[in-house]
């Protein structure tokens, strides 16, 4: 019982920390990041995104294992769908907004943003879930592990995304920002087609 908590353990967190740097998920929180601030406010945006993810995760896989229940092909992706328009909207807005444009509710919007992404994710790691252990309580501390990993990775990663605009002019920095606007919007219209492709058969 030991070993198999502790391959749930080390797996689910090796795993997280792999499904953060996802490209629609690097590429939303790169077209949130917009203001030249300090570095610990920029992994703050990983931070709450890696939060909202891991909720949707821990909520939705977990509700999923209670009931035994699946999410199938067609709703997985509509759930892809919505983050692509998502995507598109983070990328439209990251082109049209200042360098300094000072957003209020900036962590909040982040949460959104990553439990949004973690409702596409929930029928993949549920897949992952029963191919690594076969017991309730370790499928409940995979995910647990899972999303602990995925929170630090994100975190991680726009900690280290904040050292260009802690060393750059706003020239730079707005050059950064068109170019995660402009991938976040082919990334979402990619995961449009995708999606009709699905649904279309």
């Amino acid at each position: 019982m030991l070993a198999i908590l502790t391959v749930a353990v080390g797996s689910g967190f090796v795993l997280g920390l792999r499904h953060a740097l996802d490209a629609d998920h690097i590429v939303a929180v790169s077209s949130m990041v917009r203001r030249k601030e300090s570095w610990w406010k920029t992994a703050g945006i990983g931070l709450y995104w890696g939060i909202g993810h891991a909720a949707t995760l821990l909520i939705v896989g977990m509700g999923l294992l209670l009931l035994n229940m699946t999410i199938s092909t067609g709703l997985e992706a509509g759930f892809e769908g919505i983050v692509g328009v998502l995507l598109i909207v983070l990328g439209v807005r990251a082109l049209r907004s200042p360098v300094q444009d000072e957003t209020e509710h900036q962590a909040m919007a982040s949460v959104g943003v990553g439990a949004i992404h973690g409702l596409a994710g929930s029928a993949a790691l549920l897949l992952l879930v029963l191919a690594t252990v076969d017991s309730s309580a370790g499928a409940l501390i995979y995910i647990g592990a899972f999303s602990i990993g995925n929170v630090f990775g994100m975190w991680l990663f726009t900690l280290v995304l904040s050292l260009p605009f802690q060393f750059s002019g706003e020239r730079w920095i707005r050059l950064i920002q068109r170019l995660a606007g402009w991938l976040s919007i082919l990334l979402g219209v990619l995961l449009l087609i995708e999606m009709s492709e699905v649904i279309l058969g």
